[in-house]
């Protein structure tokens, strides 16, 4: 057999599948983060969520503590005030990270011949430098390879055939967001989560098959890691009625479990293991042996947002993920060949719905699509290959795959669009969408806005807690007066206020001493205001500011949204625009919070109708 047939012969069959893929991802990472010649060689990839779920790392095995006092200090060096040390919170005063820890004890291995690394390379072991982002960005390419090598073999459990099981592959690599969360933040929960799930699915298939006690035991490692990395993925155990096959392998299963060999006591023991070592961390960090590190977040769950979470332009799982709504024809795979293991399918996806759905934040913040459902991927690579299975008629089946070709087509586009900052990271909507659907030129980059934050968990609307209007009249108490100016045309009444180069601030509202609610972390703030362009794309430059100084004037906080969702059609009219901004906690009553329009080009824009509502919780 010559070369090239062995070439073609090795990667052909699915168990190799997995490596070529392993070898693609890493290529497109080394060609997105390598920069030759440059001392930090490695674009930094432990960021967003990530910087949270790895500062355990570097606080505990380099510094030795468990406040994470040094972190937060470099946290403060280069990131600005408001995203310094996002992933703390409070506990009784006491400092606690809120992410759990599962993800550090992944990356521990690659951490440490990080520092082994650093060493030889005469580079500060500090947790920081390129040699530790290129080990993070390793860790995630392994535990890419891991998830897929387990998504295989449950697929060949599942006795699909070689090229199903091998496209299925490719698919949720290259058709969904697990790319991106592979490459550009593999520090954060996703591609773990997706590898232990994998790793959960596979060896309580084999469980069920074989009844050895090795296969239980893997189980229970894999699943005390779901728990670890994010608990609400235990949820998977709903899957292991499905894995049985039926109602008759699923009761010789269990009583297997729990009459051969103590098997019951060594999961137990094993599960409680791996799970104890977060409790364990919250007990030095806050003398606490419980703690909920998610502080004012939560879920509701009776008023789940599902129709947002799975069709909405803005994060909608079929909309960035539209293979995803192909693989649900896989279904009727399983209806036809097992109603057990159908309704247990749809009882599952249900239940995972509805908790995603139910979190306070349903969109999760930055992301691209809806990242939650990557933790769960082998579950849609299991539905993808019974949906092609599914087609008989060589014309059907090839009609899917062109489908699919397709759909993972547009997934790489728009994962691209995400990546250069096309794609909105929270704010997109039905207008957004369309207007750079498989756009991908510079023209079309960083061309959004997203001017309204979530509001906190549990905000109250009926009333707010304080209002503000300035209609730039004359001059008002609380507000700093500033570039008031007589229009013809105004919005109400004869004067506006006008910002240009030369004056580019307009009137602000001052907050200082009883008008600032001091120490809350509820308050949330609804702008709204008439702007009008004198000439074209003067709005372009123009962002609402919010800042909070200290009673010496230097400022702790600042933040701006452009006031342009989009690039608007025309000039010379009045538009409304509308703002929802999370307010920052006030340290002291001295201090002053300004709230105010900016300029920050040449062209002139004038403000009217100014109005500030804030709301907290009840």
């Amino acid at each position: 057999m010559n070369l090239s047939l062995k070439i073609s012969s090795f990667f052909s069959k699915p168990k190799h599948s997995t490596w070529l893929i392993g070898l693609v991802v890493l290529m497109i990472s080394f060609g997105s983060h390598f920069k030759p010649g440059n001392p930090d060689f490695w674009k930094e990839t432990v960021a967003s969520d990530g910087r949270g779920y790895y500062a355990y790392l570097p606080s505990i095995i380099l510094n030795g503590e468990f406040n994470f006092e040094q972190v937060l200090a470099r946290e403060k060096q280069i990131y600005p005030a408001m995203m310094a040390g996002t992933f703390m919170t409070e506990v009784d005063g006491q400092p606690v990270n809120k992410y759990f820890a599962g993800v550090a004890l992944l990356i521990l291995p690659f951490f440490l011949l990080a520092i082994f690394l650093s060493f030889i390379c005469g580079l500060p072991i500090d947790g920081y430098n390129s040699i530790f982002q290129l080990m993070v960005s390793f860790a995630g390419i392994f535990y890419l390879i891991s998830g897929l090598h387990f998504s295989r073999k449950l697929l060949q459990k599942c006795n699909l055939p070689a090229a199903t099981v091998y496209f299925s592959l490719w698919i949720i690599v290259l058709g969904t967001n697990l790319l991106i969360y592979t490459l550009d933040a593999p520090a954060m929960s996703h591609v773990f989560s997706f590898a232990a799930v994998a790793g959960f699915l596979f060896y309580a298939k084999a469980f069920f098959d074989l009844s050895k006690t090795k296969d239980a035991l893997l189980a229970s490692f894999f699943l005390g890691i779901i728990i670890l990395i994010r608990p609400v993925n235990g949820i998977i155990i709903l899957l292991l009625p499905f894995l049985s096959g039926d109602a008759k392998g699923f009761s010789r299963g269990i009583t297997v479990f729990f009459t051969q060999k103590k098997n019951w006591l060594k999961a137990i023991l094993i599960v409680l293991g791996l799970v104890m070592i977060q409790p364990v961390l919250w007990f030095l960090q806050t003398g606490h042996w419980l703690v909920w590190s998610y502080q004012g977040e939560g879920f509701d769950f009776f008023h789940p947002q599902i129709s947002k979470v799975l069709f909405s332009y803005q994060k909608g799982f079929f909309v960035y993920t539209p293979v995803a709504l192909v693989a649900l024809s896989g279904l009727t795979g399983f209806y036809r060949k097992s109603k057990w293991q159908f309704f247990w399918m749809v009882g599952f996806f249900t239940i995972l719905i509805w908790i995603v759905a139910s979190w306070w934040n349903w969109y999760y913040g930055d992301s691209f699509g809806q990242r939650v459902f990557i933790d769960f991927y082998a579950v849609l690579a299991l539905l993808l290959a019974m949906s092609i299975n599914g087609f008989r008629k060589k014309i059907a089946k090839f009609a899917l795959v062109f489908l699919l070709l397709i759909l993972i087509s547009v997934s790489l586009i728009q994962t691209w669009q995400y990546s250069h900052g096309i794609i909105h990271a929270y704010a997109m909507n039905k207008a957004k969408y369309w207007h750079i659907f498989l756009k991908t030129g510079d023209e079309y980059r960083n061309l959004f806005s997203g001017p309204v934050d979530v509001p906190p968990y549990k905000t109250d609307f009926t009333a707010p807690l304080q209002e503000f209007s300035n209609y730039f009249e004359n001059e008002q108490d609380g507000w700093v007066t500033s570039g008031l100016t007589e229009f013809a045309e105004a919005k109400s009444g004869i004067s506006v206020a006008e910002l240009n180069q030369f004056q580019p601030y307009s009137s602000a509202l001052l907050l200082t001493g009883d008008k600032l609610l001091v120490g809350r972390r509820d308050l949330y703030a609804k702008v709204e205001a008439f702007i009008f362009d004198k000439e074209k794309d003067a709005s372009k430059s123009t962002k609402l500011v919010v800042s909070l100084a200290n009673c010496e004037g230097l400022n702790y906080y600042i933040n701006s949204w452009d006031v342009n969702e989009m690039p608007p059609t025309e000039s010379g009219i009045w538009r409304r625009v509308e703002f929802g901004i999370q307010l920052p906690k006030v340290l002291n009553s001295s201090d002053q919070m300004k709230i105010y329009f900016w300029q920050s080009g040449t062209g002139t824009l004038l403000v009217d109708d100014f109005r500030i509502s804030v709301y907290g919780k009840k």
